[in-house]
């Protein structure tokens, strides 16, 4: 699902869709919707917290930078192609994620959640 005003981003296991602009953060669309993503450093790829793993759209992601790659060579995962940084990776076309712990705050009801009750 693309339009003008993103890309299509799942987050498994939790099975929700972010729509992500063009070199935007799913980190930081989630935690504008509403959404809790694990993290510690606020984004500056300091703790690793914010970890994913990238399952389909690879060729969508943004370049590793020297703060994500020493993060993820800290966390022993530089050999994984497909780990990435959530505050670093930036969003070009539609992809697939893994991340754990990604949930709706407590008293939030976002449209999407509100759309899928009919």
């Amino acid at each position: 699902m693309e339009d003008q005003t993103g890309h299509s981003v799942e987050v498994l296991p939790i099975g929700h869709t972010f729509l992500v602009p063009d070199g935007g953060s799913i980190m930081v669309v989630a935690l504008a919707s509403g959404w809790k993503w694990p993290n510690v450093c606020g984004g500056q790829a300091t703790c690793g917290v914010c970890l994913l793993e990238v399952q389909e759209g690879e060729e969508f992601a943004s370049a590793i930078g020297r703060d994500e790659a020493l993060r993820l060579a800290f966390n022993g995962k530089a050999g994984n192609p497909r780990a990435r940084l959530a505050c670093q990776l930036r969003i070009h076309g539609p992809m697939r994620v893994f991340k754990r712990g990604v949930r709706l705050l407590e008293g939030q009801l976002t449209q999407s959640c509100k759309d899928n009750t009919g």
